[in-house]
């Protein structure tokens, strides 16, 4: 276990930290760009200072995580995934730079392009962004609750979207069903109708 060690200065690019215990421990001016932490327990850790554009903070405790100065976006704009985390109203996010982040890592991955080479399943997709909206609606709620109006907005409005999103996925759906049990009635009339020329065939031949 890592609890209330010091990791400064750190170049841990890509680290994974699955489900590790982490309280405590100080990531001060490390570079975490994607590191991996779904399911850690980070309350109390500190991130002074720390890159963590597109770090996947999904599912985790955040309860007191310092992440003052902490570099949360990259060059586009991605920032960390926060789906399903939680703790996110007890840290001081007025000490955060949301003006780097346009959209959460959430959102890329259900949009299917997180990194070179990796494509969502079309399947997922849904469940994706259902994730990007819990993700942007956390994240506006604890915003707006430490007075931080215009950032709530902004990721608000994220939310929306996503939502908009997550309804074509599921009406795009019900049409493939839809599509797909036409399909089979269609084979099934096809085939009946088959079946039913050649039992008129063997009547045919029978009263011959």
């Amino acid at each position: 276990m890592l609890q209330r060690h010091c990791l400064k200065v750190g170049k841990i690019a890509v680290a994974n930290f699955v489900a590790a215990e982490l309280a405590g421990v100080h990531f001060n001016w490390a570079k975490l760009t994607r590191g991996n932490f779904i399911g850690a327990k980070l309350t109390g850790a500190s991130f002074k200072f720390t890159m963590l554009a597109e770090a996947a903070f999904k599912m985790e405790e955040l309860e007191k995580t310092d992440f003052e100065e902490a570099t949360l976006g990259n060059r586009q704009g991605v920032g960390p995934y926060l789906a399903d985390s939680t703790g996110l109203e007890t840290i001081y996010l007025a000490v955060m730079k949301w003006e780097q982040i346009k959209i959460l890592g959430d959102e890329t991955w259900a949009n299917g392009n997180w990194a070179k080479g990796v494509i969502i399943e079309k399947e997922l997709r849904l469940d994706a962004y259902r994730a990007a909206t819990r993700s942007y609606r956390q994240l506006a709620t604890a915003l707006e609750g430490q007075g931080l109006k215009e950032e709530a907005e902004r990721f608000a409005y994220r939310a929306q979207i996503m939502q908009r999103k997550m309804l074509w996925w599921r009406l795009r759906q019900v049409r493939v069903k839809i599509g797909e049990m036409c399909q089979k009635y269609h084979n099934l009339a096809k085939k009946g109708f088959y079946a039913s020329i050649g039992e008129l065939g063997d009547d045919m031949r029978q009263e011959n």
